[in-house]
């Protein structure tokens, strides 16, 4: 079942766990990932890779796993069923 975080990306479209997103950030930083939920901290995140890998996040090799409500700039681009391609690697 799929929950909705109650947030609406650049569009005003709900946004709804397990949803692909294209995000950016502060620092220009910008990728895309997959809207989880954390049981443990109730809180919904997004999981993914960034579009190149910045200096300024913590992470190697471009990969984040950060809470949702922290992106500046949220877009609902697809879902894990119906577009399982966007999450292939290029």
């Amino acid at each position: 079942m799929h929950q909705c975080t109650d947030l609406r990306d650049k569009t005003g479209k709900l946004i709804f766990e397990d949803d692909i997103l294209r995000v950016t950030g502060s620092l220009d930083t910008s990728g895309y990932g997959v809207v989880e939920y954390l049981q443990a901290g109730c809180q919904f995140f997004v999981n993914g890779y960034l579009d190149y890998p910045s200096p300024y996040h913590p992470r190697r090799k471009g990969e984040f796993h950060q809470p949702l409500q922290e992106w500046l700039c949220t877009e609902v681009i697809g879902n894990i069923y119906e577009n399982p391609e966007l999450l292939e690697e290029k």
